[in-house]
């Protein structure tokens, strides 16, 4: 099983997969940020280094997805491949971080890699909830990369059309 985290930077994602995984045992699998080639580029400048960070990501992701797939433990991310491409990068566009052609170029190319392994994600990612926090919590945790575990709420809503769940964070 797959289980993937999703949420605003700051919600409380690598908070939860660390509490989750040490609860039930689960595998955890934590997005990397120590290791980033792009990431201080990026945050120096934002336009020049758009592009080249997205594409890093939507790669790592993607082997990550590959990886889970193959293996039979319960996995528990605490980031998913579509939070880039469906929230990140057109936000960089939308604020004239990415460029139209950078953007298109970008789409394209996670579309394609969708259409060739919707199969393998489909079958990979077995829950998805949501983490909603209010912005003043994400400014804090997001600089100091430590959400409060007792900032978590430990109560959730089911989206009734997907089944998935949003778990709302205390602000």
């Amino acid at each position: 099983m797959h289980i993937a985290i999703a949420g605003n930077i700051g919600s409380g994602k690598t908070t939860l997969t660390k509490m989750l995984a040490a609860h039930y045992g689960w595998t955890p699998k934590f997005e990397s940020v120590d290791f980033n080639p792009y990431l201080s580029d990026f945050y120096e400048d934002m336009e020049r280094w758009s592009f080249n960070l997205q594409i890093y990501f939507l790669n790592k992701r993607f082997k990550d997805v590959v990886d889970i797939s193959k293996c039979d433990d319960v996995i528990i991310q605490d980031r998913t491949i579509y939070e880039d491409a469906r929230i990140f990068a057109p936000n960089l566009h939308a604020m004239g971080l990415m460029s139209t052609r950078d953007f298109e170029n970008y789409s394209d190319l996670f579309d394609l890699m969708m259409s060739w392994s919707i199969r393998l994600i489909c079958l990979s990612i077995s829950r998805a909830p949501y983490l909603i926090s209010c912005p003043r919590s994400r400014r804090g945790a997001a600089s100091t990369r430590r959400a409060s575990v007792s900032t978590i709420l430990p109560v959730s809503t089911r989206d009734t059309r997907t089944g998935s769940r949003t778990i709302r964070v205390i602000c």
